[in-house]
């Protein structure tokens, strides 16, 4: 998910470089500079010319926005297939791909969500450690049905995606009835920070699709509160608690850890060696480097780790 994330940076100074851009080159044209003065005047990367910066600045801002929109609807889908796919790859995860994507199984009999995630076995010591933080984040879907609801609202945003590669920008049969789907998902769905109410547009078939800047930014709203949620029931389930232990054994070997008792008190203890050292999330990732091991989780995975020859504790 950090790549979508990341992709905001990208999009919004990209956007500011080129409304500044075309602002300063749209000065030049008008006072009647033809293409080889505004190539002499700005440095041009390999293959622009002046003539692209100048259908730059003549563009409307609507129209620029709806480019700058497309490429990056379409580098949020693929980042997000990508990322299902490779669940497969990972961790074994068999329709990893098909379970991120869509609610129900196909008439074929290809799983859906539930049969994909819903079926993962649960793991306590993964739960103690992480289950109480991850409840209460803001993008913790809370149950199977709301997860349905969203993937449902995910098909409308996917379909206004293929529309605008096989459609020419128009809705079809296919979109017509996932927008339809998804307002009726969008009012059902309960989450503890809810979509915006106008994130999704009832439309017929021959309908322009319109897109901008904040149609992109509601599907990463989804999307953010989907990774989360398979990434948790992933993490809470022995496929999490087996990659945990696995690191721990690949950096301690089979011989407990010597740990005083005192610093299996201290956070920064569990921060260094289980979220540093071993790659793990920590249970509480707030953002703006608030990253924390609350008492409760320490407590978890201490007593996890002395009754099964992880941890040997020294007084």
């Amino acid at each position: 998910m950090r790549a979508i994330t990341e992709s905001y940076h990208l999009i919004n100074t990209t956007r500011a470089g080129l409304d500044l851009l075309a602002e300063q080159v749209k000065r030049v044209v008008d006072a009647g500079a033809h293409d080889r003065v505004i190539e002499a005047l700005y440095a041009m990367p390999d293959g622009a010319t002046g003539q692209n910066l100048r259908a730059h600045a003549l563009r409307s801002q609507e129209e620029k926005d709806r480019d700058l929109a497309e490429m990056w609807l379409m580098t949020v889908f693929a980042r997000y297939e990508s990322w299902a796919e490779s669940l497969a790859v990972e961790y074994n995860i068999s329709n990893s791909k098909r379970g991120c994507q869509f609610p129900d199984p196909a008439n074929s009999g290809t799983p859906g969500y539930v049969e994909v995630f819903s079926v993962l076995q649960h793991s306590q010591l993964m739960e103690d450690i992480y289950g109480d933080t991850i409840r209460a984040d803001r993008f913790w879907i809370p149950s199977d049905a709301n997860a349905q609801l969203a993937l449902r609202i995910y098909r409308y945003y996917k379909e206004i995606r293929n529309s605008l590669v096989h459609s020419d920008g128009k809705a079809n049969q296919q979109l017509a009835d996932a927008s339809s789907t998804a307002k009726q998902a969008l009012s059902a769905l309960q989450l503890k920070q809810p979509l915006r109410s106008e994130s999704v547009t009832v439309l017929t078939v021959g309908d322009l699709i319109q897109i901008d800047l904040k149609l992109v930014r509601d599907v990463i709203n989804v999307l953010h509160r989907l990774v989360f949620t398979i990434d948790a029931r992933i993490l809470t389930s022995t496929i999490g608690r087996d990659e945990f232990l696995n690191r721990w054994r690949e950096r301690h070997g089979a011989q407990p850890v010597n740990v005083l008792s005192a610093k299996l008190t201290r956070p920064a203890w569990f921060a260094r060696e289980v979220s540093e050292n071993l790659q793990m999330p920590f249970p509480i990732d707030a953002g703006n480097n608030v990253k924390k091991w609350p008492e409760s989780s320490r407590e978890a995975l201490v007593t996890y780790g002395t009754s099964n020859w992880m941890i040997r504790r020294l007084m």
